[in-house]
């Protein structure tokens, strides 16, 4: 049966190595280098950084090793500003505890939310993330995430279990006055929910939000075609 919205599948179109997944990686590589390119405003918050329990505002957030949200939730607050940045920079690991879960308050947008590490990023059972992840290697979900995002699995795969992920109901951050931190253009890297280099595998169960696709890789998920409505 086609695929109805609500129930776990693909709100999107499959790219297998094909011109559109190429393009887009191209996009998401440019758009990684003007991530790890900015020193403006820098806030450094030293070697392996708790995120967890605390309320942070719009700004260039960066480690010297790894970042994780284990001792609780994190907040990011955009002072009713809903173009705000969040950019969050770490040359390792980003990881979470199960059932952790990022808050967006004051009007902060996904879409303006960017996480990049120089590994991989992992996510416990259950956690609630927000923004556009770049890893360097792999990203990984444990069953039942959800993800109000992208994934750009930058140096191998993207593996889902009863993942809900994409951005297909969230409106793109509208255009205001200038923020202290500019936005980041991901170009034909937008329509994807995922992005792998080599492979994406699910586990069952997830509802992606927009295209997925890999770049060299043709290894893929099968789900049933999309039917809007049905």
């Amino acid at each position: 049966p086609p695929y109805s919205p609500g129930t776990p599948g693909l709100d999107g179109t499959l790219h297998s190595n094909d011109a559109d997944a190429i393009d887009a990686r191209a996009a998401a590589i440019a758009a990684l280098k003007d991530i790890n390119g900015r020193l403006e405003d820098e806030i450094s918050l030293g070697g392996v950084v708790e995120l967890g329990g605390q309320t942070l505002l719009p700004g260039l957030y960066t480690a010297t090793t790894a970042m994780q949200l284990i001792a609780g939730d994190l907040t990011l607050d955009a002072g009713s500003k809903t173009n705000a940045v969040f950019i969050f920079r770490m040359p390792t690991t980003l990881s979470t505890s199960a059932d952790r879960k990022v808050i967006l308050a004051g009007g902060a947008n996904p879409n303006n939310i960017y996480w990049s590490t120089g590994t991989a990023a992992t996510f416990a059972a259950r956690c609630t993330m927000q923004g556009n992840i770049f890893a360097g290697t792999a990203i990984t979900y444990a069953a039942g995430c959800t993800h109000h995002g992208r994934a750009f699995a930058m140096g191998t795969a993207c593996t889902l279990s009863s993942t809900d992920i994409g951005l297909g109901r969230c409106p793109a951050a509208p255009e205001e006055v200038p923020m202290r931190l500019d936005t980041i253009d991901l170009g034909p890297a937008a329509k994807f929910a995922v992005l792998a280099n080599t492979a994406v595998t699910d586990a069952g169960g997830s509802m992606i939000h927009g295209d997925m696709g890999t770049s060299i890789g043709t290894s893929l998920p099968v789900y049933p075609p999309y039917s809007p409505g049905t």
